[in-house]
């Protein structure tokens, strides 16, 4: 449900020390279909939260000069004043921050995970100053222009590289014991091998014990595992799903994963066995490649020496400037939302990043992010995508990218 929040806090100012107001809802279920307003009692003053909008609660704090955002996933936050008071944002651990003072005061806030962001006002005319971004996972925003703010993009961590499949040899398919999810893929040093595994009981009720083991080629043991279920009756059936991470020690070549099932009474009795067979690779260096520009005709357009600075065939984590214009070629004021995000082959957007842009009619503005590619993506297609949105309607305005693929050498 939709839910449009007015906080009219001057009237129940006398209350705040007791009772802070607050609206509680569902994960990101508090949201604006229009402009709502919050009035603090602190300093009289109104700001609006615009209705792009939505977090899990607002919480106006009993100091009356502050505000409480609960985030999740996907969580985003936009303040604004016209008395251009100034906003200070604070606990927001990695999400994306900005506040900027161009024509009224403004205040960004995104998150990819829970957090309870303050955000506190100050009192009229003081803010000062141009943009300013932050977040604790580092990196650049993707602002600049007129009144742009430039909030820090969040890195996303994702699993390490799977390289050429390879082919998995269940032991014992028809044992007690069946397999699920095991990797198909060559792994590195540093992954984590995730896998499910399900034991059906035959014969009398009684306490197993499991027994997991990884043996190198030369069936040497280098890992056990042992977890007892108790009172496990005939027909009934137990799944494990573990995770075991792929030592840097571990030399290149193949492995064996083996389950075995025993009577925790008589570990003499084994009732059930069976494995797979997996690959450890020799461990690569996940390069950086850079592509093609999506559109060198847009009106969002690239800087081509920009550009050609941007270094190939380089190691990550890496970074560089990616300049770039954006041009108002109509003959009205435009409020732009311009976002730059990091988007992988499927479309999944990893990082974003977004800015304000106040432009007149004809006007060219520029900007020159530091973009980071981070050694946590997988080997794979990706592009930096920048788009230029109406920051009422959210339309797309412009568009432009700059493909390139992270390789495994």
């Amino acid at each position: 449900m939709i839910k449009k929040i007015k906080y009219w806090l001057a009237m129940v100012a006398l209350l705040l020390p007791l009772a802070p107001l607050t609206a509680f809802a569902a994960y990101n279920d508090v949201t604006t279909d229009g402009t709502a307003n919050i009035v603090l009692p602190s300093n009289s003053l109104s700001y609006k939260i615009l209705s792009t909008s939505k977090a899990v609660y607002y919480k106006v704090n009993a100091d009356g000069g502050s505000v409480d955002l609960s985030m999740d996933n996907g969580s985003l936050v936009e303040l604004t004043s016209a008395d251009k008071s100034s906003f200070t944002i604070s606990n927001y651990g990695t999400c994306s921050i900005s506040t900027s003072c161009g024509g009224e005061s403004y205040a960004y806030v995104s998150c990819t995970g829970a957090q309870v962001v303050t955000v506190t006002m100050g009192a009229a005319n003081t803010c000062s100053g141009g943009s300013t971004g932050g977040s604790t996972s580092g990196g650049s925003g993707g602002g600049g222009g007129g009144g742009a703010t430039t909030p820090v993009a969040v890195a996303v961590t994702t699993p390490a590289p799977a390289p050429q499949p390879v082919v998995v040899v269940e032991e014992k398919p028809e044992s007690g014991i069946t397999f699920s999810g095991t990797p198909s893929a060559g792994l590195q040093p540093g992954d984590k091998m995730s896998f499910g595994y399900v034991y059906t009981h035959a014969g009398a009720t009684m306490d197993v014990k499991i027994v997991r083991q990884i043996l190198n080629s030369k069936g040497k043991t280098i890992r056990t595992s042992v977890l007892v279920v108790r009172k496990l009756a005939e027909g009934k059936v137990f799944s494990g799903q573990p995770v075991e991470t792929i030592l840097r020690g571990w030399a290149p070549g193949e492995y064996t994963m083996r389950v075995q099932v025993f009577n925790n009474r008589n570990l003499k009795t084994k009732l059930a066995e069976n494995s797979f067979t997996f690959t450890v690779e020799k461990l690569k260096q996940k390069t950086f490649v850079k592509g093609d520009v999506t559109d060198s005709s847009s009106v969002l357009a690239f800087d081509p020496a920009g550009i050609e600075k941007i270094k190939t065939g380089v190691k990550l984590p890496t970074s560089f400037r990616l300049p770039y214009t954006y041009t108002n070629t109509t003959d009205k004021s435009q409020v732009i939302r311009m976002v730059r995000e990091l988007v992988d082959g499927s479309g999944k957007v990893r990082t974003s990043s977004a800015g304000r842009w106040t432009m007149k009619p004809g006007e060219k503005d520029k900007s020159n992010p530091l973009q980071t590619i981070s050694s946590s993506l997988s080997a794979g297609e990706y592009q930096v995508r920048i788009r230029a949105l109406d920051f009422k309607t959210k339309e797309v305005l412009a568009e432009n990218g700059v493909h390139f693929s992270v390789e495994l050498r």
